[in-house]
């Protein structure tokens, strides 16, 4: 099957694709290579090695007249994001191993396969948010820039437009607050989970 670059994010902002309970531990990132498939796994043994483990799938990828795009995928592929004409071929992963990461390959209907890890690069949250655009609140009422990343904490302003992230704490991102009000401290504080919901959006680009 072939799959149309951009037709599954067409736009820089990425809304959660998967269930707000099915958060995960990260984002994974998939480099596109031609000759180099991104295999897909059943679950692996514990003691299993990719090089000796028989793939279910794959992705394969080939030259298109501007960039490298994909050839061949499985029917069922939705990952969280596709724009490979800015090199943005993106998973969710809910598990991590040593040698392999589940990855949810259908954000649609939340079917997960494993890719092996040396294939990937793998980024824990606290490090995919602070290396996006920008960050933005799902509800910017009910989840406001604080000063303090606490839940009394003074509010700043309403979390209605794209912040810029700076630093996470536990469940809070320290944000720039560029655009939302007069007068106020030039960083506040939101959410960006409750416990196992994702509150916030991200652009990956400008």
């Amino acid at each position: 099957m072939r799959l149309m670059t951009g037709v599954l994010a067409c736009c820089a902002w990425v809304a959660p694709l998967v269930a707000q309970d099915a958060i995960g531990v990260g984002m994974v990132q998939v480099e596109a290579r031609i000759g180099e498939p991104l295999y897909f796994f059943a679950e692996p043994e514990f003691d299993a090695l990719p090089d000796v483990t028989s793939a279910v799938d794959s992705i394969t990828f080939e030259q298109g007249p501007w960039y490298v795009d994909i050839a061949t995928a499985p029917p069922w592929l939705v990952p969280e994001t596709l724009k490979l004409d800015y090199d943005l071929l993106l998973f969710r992963a809910h598990t991590v191993r040593r040698d392999f990461v589940e990855v949810v390959v259908n954000g649609l209907d939340g079917r997960t396969a494993w890719v092996a890890r040396d294939r990937i690069r793998f980024r824990p949250w606290s490090e995919f948010l602070l290396e996006v655009y920008a960050v933005e609140a799902l509800d910017g009422v009910s989840n406001p820039v604080r000063l303090k990343p606490l839940d009394h904490a003074a509010v700043l302003a309403e979390a209605v437009l794209p912040l810029r992230p700076l630093a996470m704490r536990g469940d809070w991102l320290q944000v720039t607050t560029d655009g939302l009000a007069d007068r106020i401290a030039p960083t506040g504080w939101i959410r960006w989970r409750d416990g196992e919901r994702l509150l916030v959006t991200w652009a990956l680009l400008s």
